[in-house]
């Protein structure tokens, strides 16, 4: 389990890391509008998860549960196979969509100045992409319900190399126009689902040779929960929340593509890119949470369940809560320093320093989401989201089509904060006993702690003789602090967490 952890989190980084170097530099070469063009794309592919109907995540749970009897095992596989047919026909009509309907996204939708052709071009090669990636995104549900999250985060971390390394090259050296780089995105994508069929087709070999070698009586159980109606109606629930959670995290950018400029739609994409690594660094801890906990729910193991829970979250806002104080102090230059541009780095910072710290309040609310999804109480936190949607998303349009992008990311967090503080913490008190004593306090401390360590190395102008220093050693001065703290106060903390209990239990 800990090899697993380290493989992700390696890969997590990577994959934040190495996009916050290239970037700027494909910037440099399509110039700030054209490269508007591909945080369009961007914004599609997580629109994405619109199609997906939920059937992805349903299936991760229906995999971890199932994987170790053999005869239950081989119904989800064949479930699972059919159901990817109905996913081709999905990425079929997607195709013809973008292929039928590119001209009214280049000229309707989008405000660019852009060639037209190069455009529509481009636009098409899009649905072919998306296409593949939706298909991609399935396939991996079986490896991630496998728990084979560490063959994602490798294949990941060669992916990331390609899609930046690789579209960077082919700028540089075959050529700078937009259809050259999408064109080298589709092969990839073309390679990516070849290696992702590749990992599911691998993970099911391995384990019917090992269910075969160790195959008892017990694998004769079926459960009724392996039928396609079960599938269907678990996914409602999961899909009426992830189709509202992508429309609500998405509407901002879809607004401001149709009610600003490509360029400042593409300084707010900026801002919101760098918000996308917080998810990024929590993503490893959803994939690994999801099927174990769903697992440890069956297997009614009640102390690694609480204990699993806990120190994930506590981790979560140890690492990650400091991001929320230093955007706001150091964000301007930290970004100056990656885009190469003060006036266009504070400018992004406008906007990136609301976006992050919405995002780390986001990733919060995603352990309500994942105690909630692994005890099957998702129905409620549907009617509660779809009603919190339902008030935030129109008002979210009026503001950026009145108000503008800078308006847009400071009402996305104060949402993002509310539902999380009203919503989230009566979702965990009704579920757990002492949780809510402790994680908001730790949250707060750490926030306050960040902020005056902060406030004081910028004050003194520390390592300001070094831009890097500058913007380096804070966090890192913060990091040592706060782990310090609570090594000293570990006791405590255990003692707490041990306290922890699951009401319905």
């Amino acid at each position: 389990m800990f090899k697993k952890v380290i493989v992700l989190y390696a890969s997590q980084l990577y994959r934040a890391a190495f996009p916050l170097l290239l970037v700027p530099l494909i910037i440099g070469m399509l110039g700030t509008e054209r490269y508007g063009l591909v945080s369009f794309f961007t914004m599609l592919i997580m629109l994405m998860g619109l199609l997906d109907a939920g059937i992805s995540g349903t299936f991760i749970k229906l995999i971890a549960t199932n994987k170790n009897q053999l005869v239950n095992f081989t119904r989800v596989v064949n479930l699972f196979l059919k159901v990817f047919c109905g996913f081709v026909v999905v990425a079929g009509i997607l195709v013809f969509i973008f292929n039928n309907y590119a001209d009214y996204i280049a000229n309707d939708w989008l405000k660019t100045n852009l060639s037209n052709d190069e455009t529509i071009i481009c636009i098409k090669l899009t649905g072919v992409i998306l296409a593949l990636l939706y298909l991609r995104s399935y396939l991996q549900s079986f490896v991630n319900g496998m728990e084979r999250q560490d063959l994602i985060a490798i294949w990941s971390m060669f992916y990331t190399t390609f899609f930046y390394g690789g579209s960077y090259l082919v700028l540089v050296y075959y050529s700078n126009t937009l259809i050259a780089f999408f064109t080298s995105l589709l092969a990839l994508a073309i390679v990516d689902i070849i290696a992702t069929a590749g990992g599911v087709a691998y993970v099911i070999m391995m384990q019917r040779k090992s269910l075969n070698e160790y195959h008892d009586n017990n694998d004769q159980a079926v459960h009724e929960i392996i039928s396609f109606r079960s599938v269907i109606k678990f996914s409602l629930q999961l899909s009426g929340l992830s189709m509202i959670w992508v429309i609500a995290s998405q509407v901002d950018k879809i607004s401001l593509s149709t009610y600003t400029d490509l360029t400042s739609y593409t300084q707010y994409q900026i801002g919101a890119q760098l918000s996308t690594v917080v998810l990024t660094l929590a993503a490893p801890l959803s994939q690994l949470l999801l099927p174990r906990m769903s697992a440890l729910v069956k297997e009614k193991d009640h102390t690694k369940f609480v204990e699993l829970f806990s120190l994930s979250s506590i981790g979560y806002i140890v690492c990650l809560a400091p991001l929320v104080p230093y955007m706001y102090l150091y964000g301007g230059d930290l970004i100056s320093l990656w885009l190469k541009n003060r006036e266009l780095g504070f400018t992004v910072n406008e906007y990136a320093k609301w976006l992050v710290s919405a995002a780390f309040f986001a990733g919060m609310m995603n352990f309500v989401f994942i105690l909630l999804y692994s005890t099957g109480q998702l129905k409620f936190h549907f009617y509660a989201y779809a009603l919190y949607s339902a008030l935030t998303i129109p008002l979210t349009v009026l503001i950026a089509k009145y108000f503008g992008p800078h308006w847009s990311c400071i009402f996305y967090f104060i949402q993002t904060l509310m539902f999380m503080l009203l919503w989230g913490g009566y979702c965990v008190h009704k579920e757990m006993t002492g949780y809510v004593r402790i994680i908001p306090l730790l949250t707060m401390l750490i926030l306050m702690v960040s902020y005056v360590v902060f406030k004081i190395t910028q004050s003194y102008e520390l390592f300001s003789g070094n831009k890097f220093l500058y913007i380096l050693c804070p966090p890192i001065i913060n990091l040592v602090i706060i782990c310090g703290f609570i090594y000293m106060f570990k006791n405590q903390f255990l003692t707490a967490i041990h306290n922890f209990k699951i009401k319905k239990w």
